[in-house]
């Protein structure tokens, strides 16, 4: 019994330090970069587009979990689902190119779009991987894990929406 609390306890911890991480960069990068914008007005980065570049942050942090995570990532879907190994690579390397698509100029509203469907699209492997109780990031807590992933979902969602969509 020590054995399985403490695992769901590590298990808790990671899901407060991943979730922490990815609002430390979105926030963090687009409160320093926004800063650096005032600061240096000729460098062209205004708040919309810090807040990008913040989003951006956090995608290559996602990213880089779906290289160096790959097989505990992959438990995450469903047992019936192919390759999934290989689809962890390839969203990996998607959020690659949605943090690029956020940082170029001309790319963010195409960028912005794609992100927001991506967040969508992969809420469902968080819910099965928490219904499942996946020994990863948080959902071994089960549903309790949900809320709090399903709200930062929404603000990365609005986030996109609000800095990437529907910036001017």
């Amino acid at each position: 019994m020590k054995d399985v609390n403490a695992r769901a306890e590590a298990g808790h911890r990671a899901e407060k330090a991943s979730m922490l991480i990815m609002l430390g960069l979105l926030f963090g990068v687009s409160a320093l970069l926004a800063l650096a914008g005032r600061l240096w007005p000729s460098s062209g980065i205004d708040g919309a587009r810090a807040a990008r570049l913040g989003l951006a942050a956090m995608f290559l942090f996602t990213a880089v979990g779906h290289f160096a995570k790959a097989r505990e990532m992959a438990e995450m879907l469903p047992a019936w689902i192919p390759a999934r190994l290989a689809i962890m690579w390839a969203t990996g390397i998607f959020e690659l190119a949605l943090a690029a698509g956020l940082a170029l100029p001309g790319q963010t509203r195409t960028a912005g779009l794609a992100s927001m469907a991506f967040l969508v699209l992969v809420f469902p492997a968080n819910v099965s991987a928490a219904m499942r109780r996946v020994d990863f990031g948080g959902h071994g807590r089960g549903p309790a894990y949900l809320l709090p992933r399903g709200l930062l979902q929404i603000l990365l969602i609005v986030w996109a929406y609000g800095f990437a969509v529907h910036a001017p």
